[in-house]
Order: C-alpha cells, then sequence, then structure tokens
C-alpha cells in the first residue's frame, strides 16, 4: 500500500478484515483532525462502527470522540471490497477537553441483537491483543 509521506505501516489489524495501515494527526487549538487509512484485508460482510475516543488514561471515559460509519458516516464496511484502501478523515471538538494528558484510541464495533456493542477484536502486527480492542495512536496534550 502507498501511504503519504510521514504516515506509518500497518499498526493493527481488526477482525481479520480490516487493517490500520497508516494515519497521522493534526492538532489545533479547539479540534483534532486525525486522519485515517484502512486496507481492507476482504470483502466487507458487516457494517462496522469505526470509533475514535480521546480518553483520560486514569479513568478510561472518553471526553471528546466520533462513532460513526467511516468517511463521514458514508461509506458502512460491508460496502468494502479486498485489497480497497479507505480515506477517513476524523475531526474531535476540542472546545470542552480540559488541559491534560489524554490518550488517542481508535477501533471498530457493532449492536448485537440486544442493542449491547461488541467491539471488533484488534490486535498487532505481532498478533498481541489490544486491551478492550482499542488501538492507542498517540498521546495529546491539551495546555
Amino acid at each position: 500500500i502507498d501511504l503519504p509521506p510521514g504516515m506509518g505501516g500497518e499498526t493493527a489489524v481488526f477482525g481479520d478484515m480490516i487493517a490500520l495501515a497508516g494515519y497521522t494527526v493534526e492538532q489545533q487549538d479547539e479540534a483534532l483532525t486525525l486522519k485515517l487509512v484502512w486496507h481492507a484485508r476482504r470483502d466487507g460482510e458487516e457494517d462496522y462502527t469505526r470509533f475514535v475516543h480521546l480518553v483520560d488514561p486514569a479513568g478510561g471515559q472518553p471526553l471528546a470522540q466520533s462513532d460513526s460509519f467511516p468517511v463521514f458516516n458514508t461509506y458502512p464496511t460491508g460496502q468494502w471490497t479486498t485489497g480497497e484502501v479507505v480515506t477517513d478523515v476524523v475531526v474531535l471538538d476540542l472546545a470542552q477537553v480540559p488541559p491534560g494528558e489524554y490518550q488517542l484510541l481508535v477501533g471498530f464495533y457493532r449492536k448485537g441483537e440486544g442493542g449491547e456493542v461488541e467491539r471488533v477484536t484488534a490486535v498487532g502486527e505481532n498478533g498481541a491483543p489490544f486491551p478492550n480492542d482499542a488501538v492507542p495512536l498517540q498521546e495529546i496534550s491539551r495546555e
């Protein structure tokens, strides 16, 4: 996969279907812009919701988040085809986030029969699972 300059290689695989091929983070005063590059390892069979959470490492509760289908809620994973590369831009509003150190997490989930959230398994390049099936991207500081 040809990635834009400055973007690292594959960092995580979700359910053996979707790979995070790379990402960039740009932080402005009141917003965080995250560009995710996904690689479909096989045809999509189900529509998964992508989540991006900015969490306090101590408490784990999201202070800013975006939960939607990729590409501004317009391109569900069930429509992806094997080998496809999807660029997904997410903007988080940081206006209500107090100063501090935070962790940026990404992953996928689906709603179960009873409406409960089931996260898609997330593993690293070495096959080791990520805690809570949420992939840590980078730490974010708010002044």
